[in-house]
């Protein structure tokens, strides 16, 4: 059903009693449509699905001294390729997709998912979306929650009964899809998907599609669309929403601690907030909270919301860029002012891939200008501490931190993406183009940071796939439709899915996907984190072999000692060893632990003793 419209204006929000009557959605602000694809309610698909592949398991390389490991998993040869590869894996699921078309996949087989009932499992967005743009279902039965049904019938009409007349003012164009697995603590959790939805009415320009219908930017729409899925199981449906009228090109989103924030890229700063909760449940209430325009982030040249893996005390971060300064501002009431603080970088922050927090530290990467003769371009890593030092009213402390270049003499690095595992592991992936016709064929490639490494160092990269011939930088507009490279931190398994795109010599542009198991480098991945078993009173020798509470690990071994009667497994001041102090946190089972962080979706004091309370603990540093 069709539900009312609630301005919102500046930076905070006109609170209120809803409309009693439905309003059409106004360009820039909020609006909330809400309907359902679910197994037996079904629509009609346009047919036709993407091309499908399978996910094969492989026998990893190992990382060696000073390299990065190989890919445990990968599926590659993917064509035709859409704009914008990306992968994001759940507990049982892949979803391989681009801007505009997607396919689920099966974990445990590594085939495409099998559908169970009508809603697709593979197929266009527009497939997925069609219960919010077509004029009745597959029975014939009428929709009263089609976004056409708004569309404008000047200067050139909108035939709700065929959406694809050319001329004509339908919304019919499902595009830059955007996805993320939000987990629940309980070893589930719900697919998210973002899409833009628009009719081919230009404001400035004709492109392909409708030139019949021209410039017309009176008549010109676009649509935020959000779908969430009512399990881990795509087959069990989704639950669909309009909840923007914004030209928001290449959109942006992030779940977190209850909300969902929704953003441009570049054009625009403006930020809307909904309750994640409520869109989860299938709300038929309007979910906005609150929505931030240009002027609260005045100081950025552009605003992206950060993919949040852990509570941060409740807040939700936005990340801005201005020249070398990087921007931090974070919110928990969004209608009230967020906290900001800028730190000043040593080279133009200018990515993507959103940026990632993980564990109190913001990670980014982009690429910069390495040689202003070749044009060469190299890749920068930062890694930001943040810290949300008061909750009310909100206030936040940030620090420069580290800083990485990766970079080549003989190739430029392009399009990054970066993401962070449990055990504060780093991957950043990237495609490789030789500068000269007598460089190698462009390569999509990757390199491990390990925490134990020190600093922020990367391991020596590690190519996913080499393309069948060469490409220059001079040919650079091959990748130039490509606005970033998805992927995500693996739910089930200390791992990173990544995807990203190579051109042979022909041109021709194919999808290459991969799951890498970072492993610990020079530690040993015990479970979920790393430690080194020679000092490791939880890991003393090997994974799981505990020392007692009177005794400490020496070289990997355990060895009694008094210390005036300490428990090594819950003393501070003698944490896994005698006068092993820990710095901050408490000692849980002979390992400093800082406190409690909690997992997405969930809030600080909530999740404490439920499974999605998260101890970061490491072993003793002196």
């Amino acid at each position: 059903m069709r539900h009312p419209f609630l301005a919102a204006v500046a930076v905070t929000l006109i609170a209120g009693t809803l409309p009693a009557e439905a309003a059409n959605c106004q360009e820039g602000k909020h609006c909330f449509v809400h309907n359902k694809y679910t197994p037996t309610h079904c629509w009609t698909a346009t047919g036709s699905a993407p091309a499908t592949s399978v996910i094969n398991s492989v026998t990893p390389t190992p990382a060696g001294p000073d390299g990065s490991p190989g890919p445990s998993k990968i599926m590659d040869g993917l064509t035709p390729f859409t704009i914008d590869p990306q992968v994001m894996a759940s507990y049982k699921y892949v979803l391989v997709f681009g801007s505009s078309s997607f396919t689920f996949y099966d974990r445990a087989t590594g085939q495409p998912l099998a559908a169970s009932g009508c809603v697709p499992v593979s197929g266009t967005f527009r497939d997925l979306f069609a219960p919010l743009i077509l004029d009745k279902d597959s029975t014939g039965a009428a929709n009263a929650d089609s976004i056409n049904l708004q569309a404008p019938q000047t200067p050139i009409t909108c035939d709700i009964h065929d959406i694809d007349k050319c001329p004509g003012s339908c919304v019919n164009e499902i595009y830059d899809a955007r996805a993320r697995f939000v987990r629940d603590g309980s070893g589930s959790g719900r697919w998210w998907i973002e899409v833009q939805g628009r009719n081919k009415m230009y404001t400035t320009d004709v492109f392909s599609g409708c030139t019949a219908n021209g410039i017309q930017p009176d008549a010109a729409r676009r649509y935020l669309m959000v779908a969430v899925s009512k399990t881990e199981n795509p087959n069990d449906g989704f639950h669909e929403y309009v909840v923007v009228r914004d030209y928001a090109d290449f959109p942006l989103f992030s779940v977190n601690n209850g909300r969902l924030l929704l953003a441009h890229f570049k054009d625009s700063k403006k930020l809307y907030v909904f309750d994640s909760d409520k869109l989860a449940a299938g709300t038929d209430i309007d979910p906005f909270l609150g929505q931030y325009d240009d002027a609260t982030f005045a100081d950025s040249s552009r605003t992206t919301p950060i993919t949040q893996y852990s509570g941060d005390d409740g807040a939700s971060y936005v990340l801005g860029e201005n020249g070398n300064d990087l921007h931090v501002y974070a919110f928990i009431d969004p209608t009230k002012s967020p906290a900001h603080e800028k730190v000043t970088l040593d080279n133009h922050p200018d990515w993507y891939m959103p940026p990632v927090l993980r564990h109190g530290k913001v990670y980014l990467a982009f690429a910069n200008e390495a040689d202003s003769t070749t044009h060469r371009r190299a890749i920068d890593v930062f890694r930001v501490p943040v810290d949300v030092t008061s909750t009310s009213p909100i206030k936040i402390d940030v620090k420069k931190g580290l800083t990485h270049r990766l970079t080549r003499t003989d190739s430029t690095l392009e399009r990054p993406g970066i993401e962070v595992e449990t055990n504060d592991a780093v991957l950043v992936w990237y495609e490789r183009i030789g500068l000269t016709g007598d460089n190698p064929a462009p390569q999509t490639r990757y390199n491990v940071h390990y925490p134990s490494d020190g600093g922020l160092d990367f391991r020596d990269a590690t190519t996913l796939h080499t393309g069948s011939g060469a490409a220059t930088s001079s040919d650079l507009q091959d990748y130039a439709d490509i606005d970033l490279p998805g992927g995500n931190s693996d739910p089930d398994a200390v791992a990173f899915w990544v995807s990203h795109v190579y051109s042979d010599a022909t041109g021709k542009k194919t999808q290459v996907v991969a799951q890498i198991k970072p492993g610990c480098g020079t530690e040993t991945l015990c479970g979920t984190e790393c430690a080194d078993v020679k000092t490791d009173h939880d890991n003393c020798g090997s994974c799981d072999h505990e020392c007692g509470k009177n005794s400490e690990c020496d070289n990997g071994t355990c060895k009694s000692t008094n210390c005036n009667g300490a428990n090594f497994m819950t003393d501070p001041k003698n944490c896994g060893g005698c006068g092993r102090v820990c710095p901050t946190g408490s000692c849980i089972q002979g390992r400093c632990c800082e406190p409690c962080v909690c997992l997405g979706g969930h809030t600080t004091g909530v999740c404490e003793f439920t499974a999605a309370c998260e101890h970061i603990c490491r072993a003793y540093e002196p």
